[in-house]
């Protein structure tokens, strides 16, 4: 579905975080979007973390419960037309939430062979915690800002890919992840202990 872009720095209708355009018929930010998208399948597994139907889904609640805030995401008009491309919605569900949880806006890049930036985003769209790790094909003419971080649930990690001077050349950017628990301190060290749930790569094209 299109999606509009915002001209004005208003919020995210869900949340409160910064929006970035209209997507499903309102304003929101990216993380929201990609929710609402992956929950069209799944919302029928879900069931709220504190029974109570009515938890905070804004963008400082120190849980998300998805039950609540896919119901908020109906509540303020969020509407999805035409046929969904999924083509078994079981299996889709099947999935583990933290497994499609991670995406990266924009997923691709083209920069100048001769030097140049490209600014992603890391988006969760799940209910916990994510650590990750970005491995590139090409270090000896990329720079990464930065290789480990963390991304909240229902939140995003802005990502710096810097290209140098080099000869036109299609690389990707691999970026692992793995569920933490909420007060992990460390990026690294589910790495380093051999852990990994998912990835998503990025291409980038120099030309």
């Amino acid at each position: 579905m299109p999606q509009l872009p915002s001209t004005s720095e208003e919020a995210c209708l869900v949340c409160g975080a910064p929006s970035h355009g209209v997507h499903f018929r309102v304003i929101s930010c990216r993380a929201c979007a990609a929710f609402f998208r992956r929950s069209l399948d799944c919302s029928n597994l879900y069931k709220c973390r504190r029974l109570i139907k009515n938890c905070d889904v804004s963008k400082n609640a120190k849980h998300n419960c998805r039950f609540c805030r896919f119901q908020k995401c109906k509540r303020v008009g969020m509407r999805y037309q035409g046929t969904l491309p999924h083509s078994s919605p079981q299996s889709a569900c099947a999935q583990s939430p933290t497994m499609a949880a991670l995406a990266a806006d924009p997923p691709g890049a083209v920069v100048a062979a001769t030097g140049g930036l490209s600014l992603h985003q890391l988006v969760n769209s799940g209910a916990s915690r994510l650590a990750f790790k970005v491995k590139s094909t090409n270090n000896n003419e990329y720079r990464l800002k930065p290789v480990y971080g963390f991304v909240e649930p229902g939140a995003s990690s802005p990502l710096e890919i810097t290209r140098l001077n080099g000869q036109p050349k299609e690389d990707k950017f691999v970026v692992q992840f793995v569920e933490v628990p909420a007060d992990a301190t460390d990026s690294q060290a589910p790495f380093k202990a051999g852990g990994q749930q998912g990835e998503v790569v990025i291409p980038v094209k120099a030309e």
